[in-house]
């Protein structure tokens, strides 16, 4: 089971990093890429599962699932269109990690990965994108950021009332666990503690904030990965809030008579039983992709809940060590949930309420389902 070309080519910037359109409107030394070929690609982010047959409506498909990092929930793939211009006319999928990800880079985008002083910094770039679960641009530009690297900023397209609320959210997250643990100082002195501890959220250097995550058993070398991870477990559970709506009136869609072809009648017995149970599926899946990343957050929220409330720290200390894990998954669910309320968005048309032919539900149900595959994201495991 793979994405369909058009999930990715209309899918919205948190999953689909479209830097062909980017790049087309810049000079040469402002493009993310040194190559040319890699700056007119898409890429892309999937839940992870099984690559079969490869993208309907044209993209070609290179193999199975890549080996490398596996056990990562979200793979990262390059689309590489025929033209460029007009991307839906299709193209390859590079799946970055794949047994032949080398082989097929040179195949289709002319680039030796051997040669590393002509071709580092872009394999660098790639390996950079594949290290976040997601393209929401608060996430890449913390990435970017803590790796001291600058890109032009229109490929972040970074919503300033947006990047200063995600920024709100952690810190006031943050602060009462830092108060907490300077209670003991003199309060001027507490106060400029925490607020140094606060601003060295976004500095990965910062003396207060290394030592205090270290304080949780965090080995030295994990503290960035789990001080990104903090961060975007945070961030994830802020863009649950704006997603709940649209997930919530897709639901109410699938429960209700307009998700019933408007041209039932005409349909085969087998064809309407078939859309029935394609629709109960995606459902039930919608639903468990809700609950597990609700579940998630419901266990970070304790285990912080714990220490503020309790006084207890095991329970954080717990989450600080599984946070990275725990962000993947969460990226992996937000992915899903974002591919499916894209699909959603497309076919409503903002708000459709009139009924669909059964042709229309199918192509719906199918992108739909397809969003909602992954293992671990439609299937219930809590």
């Amino acid at each position: 089971m793979s994405v369909p070309l058009h999930n990715i080519l209309n899918a919205s910037s948190a999953v689909s990093f479209r830097v062909l359109d980017i790049s087309r409107g810049l000079k040469q030394e402002e493009r993310l890429f040194n190559s040319p070929a890699l700056n007119n690609i898409i890429i892309f982010k999937q839940p992870s599962f099984a690559i079969d047959s490869g993208f309907n409506g044209g993209a070609g498909n290179n193999g199975s699932a890549p080996k490398v990092n596996y056990r990562r929930p979200i793979q990262t793939a390059i689309y590489v269109p025929k033209a460029h211009e007009e991307p839906e006319l299709g193209g390859h999928a590079i799946f970055i990690g794949h047994p032949k990800y080398c082989d097929l880079m040179k195949n289709h985008c002319g680039i030796n990965m051997a040669d590393h002083e002509a071709n580092g910094p872009d394999m660098a770039m790639l390996q950079l994108l594949e290290d976040v679960p997601s393209f929401d641009p608060f996430l890449l530009k913390s990435i970017l950021n803590d790796k001291k690297i600058s890109v032009n900023d229109l490929y972040l397209n970074v919503v300033k009332e947006e990047e200063t609320e995600v920024r709100q959210v952690i810190e006031q997250r943050v602060r009462p666990i830092v108060e907490r643990a300077y209670s003991g100082m003199p309060p001027a002195e507490a106060e400029a503690r925490t607020q140094s501890f606060i601003d060295g959220i976004w500095d990965p250097d910062s003396t207060d904030s290394t030592a205090f995550i270290a304080a949780f058993r965090i080995e030295a070398a994990a503290i960035p990965e789990v001080f990104g991870a903090w961060k975007g477990v945070s961030y994830y559970q802020y863009q649950l809030q704006r997603l709940r709506p649209k997930i919530a009136d897709l639901l109410g869609f699938l429960q209700s008579e307009n998700a019933i072809p408007s041209d039932a009648r005409r349909l085969m017995g087998p064809e309407r039983e078939s859309l029935a149970m394609f629709r109960k599926d995606i459902h039930q899946r919608l639903r468990n992709a809700y609950k597990n990343t609700q579940s998630i957050l419901t266990q970070c929220d304790q285990a912080y809940d714990a220490l503020i409330k309790e006084g207890n720290p095991l329970p954080f200390r717990d989450f600080l060590q599984t946070a990275v894990d725990k962000y993947w998954t969460l990226g992996a669910c937000n992915c899903s949930l974002v591919l499916v309320t894209d699909v959603w968005s497309r076919f409503s048309q903002s708000g459709r309420t009139t009924r669909f032919e059964g042709e229309m539900l199918k192509n719906m149900f199918t992108g739909m389902r397809s969003a909602l595959s992954a293992e671990n994201v439609g299937n219930s495991i809590t």
